[in-house]
């Protein structure tokens, strides 16, 4: 296996090349070993970020260096019901898809079935149990056996089509239910010589064999840790009764399902878990058929904590533990817990049993679990239940499994105090992990991404032809307009370089004006990417130039925003808060908290901005929310900036410099100050509608225009200007506009009568806030 062939993943080495080799004990993207960190005991890796920050290409990336080398599966979670059919066969060299626990553990099995020794002896018949469709649903009954068709194809037990075999499974179970019907409706039952339906004529058992035919010690009694019983205190549910030990206890019948009269008494209809139940058993005397179900039957009696069943037969009609599995998983609440932690008990033991001496000794390494956006349920169930099982104080086990697991989950970390929390840097040498209690979160290793660095950024923009080097400073441009953001700062450097590599100019001031290699408008492909939801990328775009809530609520009205919900500003905001790029949004406070989403949305509103004459054009917008911030007590300095945001720099000018005359109180220096710098974070106007004449202003190119002011009011239009130009994110800090803002100031300081001390430190200090691009400090004394 040569070198990885994809596009290189920056800032990324410490799991790629450290962590993750220490799990697997493979280096990533070469043939060599490399000696294990944890054995016995290992951690389950979660990854958390927000969305772009490089989650799913992480695992893409490790999937890329490690498939062909070890058991690998690559599974994506998705949110309930995102699914509406399992597909005929998991994409090559793609995560398959998981909308629920089993489908997860389904995956998995379709990923692991022609790597491992062992075929999943035992976790197979479970999931034939917990697949058993609604009688007489169409439907379901296509769905399951196509997943199950795909589970035995996987796992070399059938031969053929998946379309093939899940017809011929259809078709087997049908017949067995037509056969159950025409039994019941006969008045005539199967049983067993000691009475129970699940049994064959002859009393034979698990497809027909004797009921010695499968040893009791096919699956090692040690293989089922004690926590794996039923729910604590619980009861059976009717019908369900723990088996005795003169009942069959290895399965279901090779002949037709049981009938209902038999298990149900003299009730002619049965309800709908019996019917499931009755499809279950058909199901699984089909598999039993087909497949020696060896120890499955004993190893989930034993999960259930059956092992002490009563010997006087009276338990005869109790059900086998694979149809108990099945009812139990379809019944909800405590009952599907206990099911599911057997299901997971199973996979973890058939992992385990896979990897014998030899194996263990050779070191063969264990199979890598890649699982995606575990905030949905399938995810996070998953993960819940191996963290439960591996945190069980049970002992050395023979058969103790090393799964590797390396999930990502969108967002941070839930509360949890027993996780280890690592960061990237910290993980080069060790991951710092050891089991500290018993509980399950202590076995999660957690390690958020920190955003690329500006070294991460200049080989990005080293790629491809041009024909004119690149701006000097560009990378520290596309760094703080991004702030480090992976998808954005991948997205914006490819759109450098095909437009360099046209031969057009790039500089900061027009990073947000680029198009793709497509021709889209760069803002419009990042929103689209950070923003899958198009209604809520529409509203924030026309609403993000609101400063909050209050303000956004009032132009949603303003601009008759419309659709189901009653306020949608505060939909928005909901939808932001939903998809992890923040939390609690305030109704005083930003409607977008995030700089770069700001930005995006902000340039995007601008760009598709309509005539000057349509009430979602850019200075109709502006000028309702200037005029909506002049009727609020503390709206002062939002008013200035949307009137400046609208190309309306006199008024600004002229509000300032009347203050700077007629204010004397010392303390009304720090909000001044505050005014002016707050003002000149307005966005632009439409260059369509504005001509950018800010840094020939603010060098006072144009004094001559300004012939009618006193010079105070030339002195504050020059350093509005100045601080306009500098106070866009992407924008390079020129020396001439630092030195403009501070002689400004310096100008000003001594026209004051008791503003001179808050002025002169302004002076000094915001020129080289401006040069390091910080905020600029207002003293408040």
């Amino acid at each position: 296996m040569g070198t990885s062939q994809g596009p290189p993943l920056y800032g990324r080495d410490p799991l790629l090349r450290a962590l993750i080799p220490r799990l697997t004990g493979l280096a990533h993207d070469e043939r060599s070993r490399v000696p294990r960190e944890h054995q016995g005991d290992v951690p389950a890796v979660l990854v958390t970020g927000r969305h772009g920050m490089g989650r799913t290409a992480l695992l893409a990336k490790l999937a890329e260096g490690y498939r062909d080398r070890l058991p690998l599966a690559q599974i994506r979670a998705v949110p309930p019901g995102s699914v509406a059919l399992p597909a005929a066969a998991g994409p090559p060299g793609g995560a398959a898809v998981a909308s629920s626990f089993v489908e997860v553990l389904a995956e998995l099995v379709c990923a692991l079935g022609p790597e491992l020794r062992r075929r999943f002896p035992v976790l197979l018949p479970g999931l034939f149990a917990v697949y058993g469709w609604r009688e007489g649903n169409d439907e379901e009954r296509e769905a399951s056996c196509l997943l199950l068709a795909r589970l035995l194809l996987a796992c070399r037990l059938e031969r053929g089509s998946v379309d093939a075999l899940r017809h011929s499974l259809a078709t087997a179970v049908e017949a067995r239910l037509e056969a159950s019907r025409e039994a019941t409706d006969s008045g005539s039952a199967y049983g067993t010589s000691h009475g129970t339906p699940h049994g064959t004529p002859g009393d034979a058992r698990d497809g027909g064999a004797p009921a010695d035919a499968v040893p009791e010690d096919a699956v090692p009694e040690d293989a089922v840790p004690p926590g794996h019983a039923g729910p604590p205190g619980h009861t059976a549910p009717a019908g369900h009764s723990a088996p005795g030990r003169g009942a069959p206890a290895h399965g279901t019948p090779a002949g037709p399902a049981p009938a209902a009269g038999a298990r149900y008494g003299d009730r002619s209809e049965p309800d709908g878990a019996e019917l499931r139940e009755r499809v279950t058993a058909a199901l699984l005397a089909e598999y039993a058929e087909r497949h020696p179900v060896d120890g499955a039957p004993d190893w989930f009696r034993r999960a259930f904590g059956l092992d002490d069943s009563p010997d006087d037969g009276s338990d005869d009609d109790a059900p086998s533990p694979l149809v108990r599995l099945g009812a139990w998983f379809h019944q909800g609440g405590d009952y599907r817990h206990a099911a599911e932690q057997a299901l997971m008990g199973a996979l973890l033991h058939d992992i385990g049993a896979s990897y014998g001496r030899l194996q263990r000794w050779n070191r063969d390494p264990w199979p890598l679990l890649l699982l995606d956006d575990v905030q949905h349920p399938a995810g996070a169930r998953f993960l819940d239940l191996l963290l439960e099982h591996r945190a069980r104080p049970e002992g050395p086990q023979p058969h103790a499994e090393e799964l590797v697991v390396v999930a990502t989950r969108l967002g941070e970390l839930p509360e949890s105090p027993a996780a280890v929390r690592r960061e990237l840097p910290e993980l080069v040498r060790a991951s710092g992990w050891r089991r500290t209690d018993l509980s399950p979160h202590a076995g999660l290793l957690a390690v958020p991404l920190p955003p690329l660095s500006r070294d991460d950024v200049l080989p990005l923009l080293a790629t491809g032809p041009r024909t004119r080097p690149l701006h000097p400073y560009l990378a520290s441009a596309v760094h703080s307009l991004t702030g480090g953001h992976p998808a954005a700062t991948t997205m914006l450097c490819a759109a450098v370089v095909h437009t360099a590599g046209r031969g057009d100019p790039v500089t900061p001031g027009n990073l947000l004006d680029l198009t793709t290699k497509g021709g889209r408008p760069i803002t419009e492909a990042l929103l689209e990417r950070l923003i899958p939801d198009r209604r809520q990328r529409d509203r924030l775009t026309l609403l993000s130039p609101a400063r909050d809530g209050a303000a956004a609520a009032a132009l949603a009205a303003h601009l008759r925003l419309e659709g189901p919900e009653q306020l949608p500003a505060n939909a928005v905001a909901e939808y932001l808060e939903a998809q992890q790029w923040q939390q609690l949004t305030p109704q005083d406070g930003p409607l977008v908290t995030d700089g770069l989403l700001q930005s995006l949305l902000v340039h995007e509103a601008r760009r598709i901005s309509p005539g000057v004459d349509d009430r979602r054009g850019w200075r109709e917008i502006h000028g309702f929310l200037h005029r909506h911030h002049v009727q609020r007590a503390d709206g002062e300095a939002d008013a200035l900036r949307h009137s400046l945001a609208a190309g309306d720099a006199a008024t600004v000018v002229a509000a300032l410099a009347e203050e700077f005359q007629s204010e004397q109180n010392e303390q009304g220096a720090a909000h001044w100050l505050f005014c002016l710098q707050y003002a000149a974070t307005a966005p632009t106007p439409p260059a369509r509608d504005w001509a950018d004449e800010r840094m020939d202003v603010a060098l006072g190119a144009h004094d001559g225009r300004y012939a009618d002011l006193v010079e105070s009011e030339r002195c504050v239009n020059r350093l509005l200007h100045a601080l306009w130009c500098l106070s866009e994110p992407q924008a390079e800090p020129e020396n001439d506009l630092c030195q403009a803002v501070g002689d400004e100031l310096a100008y000003l300081s001594p026209r004051h009568p008791s503003w001179h001390a808050a002025l002169s430190q302004a002076a000094r200090s915001w020129p080289a806030a401006a040069r390091k691009k910080r905020p600029f400090p207002i003293s408040r004394q």
